[in-house]
């Protein structure tokens, strides 16, 4: 870490002396000026000690021209001066040592930045460890700076929310990547836990985890609880969510395309707009989710569970409700959801 002075110069205690010291000495050369100045003028006497009548008249003039000269420079107008020097002096080096303080601070931050992001760059090294173990302790690890940062980080809340998203985005990879189920699991766990206030005040949780905007295609979050998550704009294009809880997820303008949501829990869900085209949603639980808009063309819905209202709120598209979801049996999103006894749809409303 740097130290608090330029290492190629003065501290700025040592500057601060010396100002002190030239200031004291300026003030004893005004002073001593000023007193050479005022001294009495020597007077011219004749030869029987006496001053001379010319000299008087000379002697007269000039002692009132040293009583005008007292006047001007022991008065105010001497003390302006002084004043003025003081301040030309102090403000040259005070502003020489604010310059410095300046770049002092601005190299501590230059080298407390390249720390952080060295640190931050051996946890992403260790994410891709050989060993699960060791990738499921930085997962972990990641988890926590998303979570709170070390105290002995000063990260300005700009630099804080880089590092958030950078945090969730490696993770996010990670989960893309990862083959070993138990460090999936830790994942999932990790990535959800920047915690921020939701912005709807008639949500039915008062809390939320932060995952709008990342790209989570092809993740593997099989079992993930992602309970009041919010998912908002974010691409899970093929990813593998089965029997994942997104109870009372956020989920607005999310993209499930292909997505696999095999007897996932998305009840109480806010879907408006998200995309469901061609997921497999068999036996997942959509009961109480807000599905205004929403689109599942092509999704696999047999053995699902959806309220009455979904029908009117989503688009009525084509969908599959073929038990082993091969297409052999399709019908439209609306008629799906008002099964005529006997004819083994296999959707269950309410």
């Amino acid at each position: 870490m740097l130290t608090r002075f330029d290492k190629s110069g003065l501290r700025p205690s040592e500057i601060a002396l010396l100002v002190a010291l030239l200031l004291v000495l300026c003030t004893l050369v005004v002073v001593g000026s000023q007193w050479l100045v005022e001294r009495e003028p020597l007077v011219i006497v004749a030869g029987d000690g006496k001053p001379a009548a010319k000299e008087q008249i000379e002697l007269a003039k000039l002692a009132a021209e040293v009583r005008q000269i007292r006047g001007t420079t022991s008065g105010g107008e001497f003390w302006l001066k002084l004043v003025a020097l003081f301040v030309t002096v102090g403000g040259a080096i005070g502003g020489y040592l604010v310059a410095q303080n300046f770049a002092a601070r601005a190299r501590e931050r230059l080298e407390e930045r390249r720390t952080i992001d060295t640190l931050f760059q051996g946890l992403v090294k260790e994410l891709a460890d050989e060993a699960p173990l060791l990738r499921a302790a930085a997962a972990v690890k990641l988890g926590e700076v998303l979570h709170k940062f070390p105290a002995e980080w000063q990260l300005s809340p700009e630099r804080g929310d880089e590092l958030r998203n950078l945090a969730k985005r490696v993770l996010a990879a990670a989960l893309t990547l990862e083959v070993h189920a138990k460090v999936q699991k830790t994942l999932t766990i990790a990535i959800l836990r920047h915690e921020v206030a939701r912005a709807d005040p008639a949500a039915k949780v008062a809390q939320t985890w932060d995952l709008r905007g990342l790209d989570l295609s092809g993740a593997h979050a099989r079992d993930a609880y992602w309970k009041a998550a919010d998912l908002t704009g974010s691409d899970l294009f093929k990813a593998d969510l089965s029997e994942a809880s997104l109870r009372n997820a956020v989920l607005h303008y999310a993209q499930f395309r292909e997505a696999r949501l095999n007897n996932a829990v998305l009840a109480g869900a806010a879907a408006s707009n998200a995309s469901f085209k061609m997921a497999d949603l068999r036996g997942a639980d959509l009961r109480g989710a807000d599905l205004t808009g929403a689109d599942f063309d092509g999704a696999k819905i047999h053995g699902a569970r959806f309220d009455p209202a979904a029908a009117g709120a989503a688009k009525d598209v084509e969908v599959d409700v073929s038990a082993d979801g091969d297409g052999t049996r399709r019908c439209r999103f609306a008629e799906a959801l008002r099964p005529v006894a006997g004819t083994g749809v296999g959707v269950t409303v309410g």
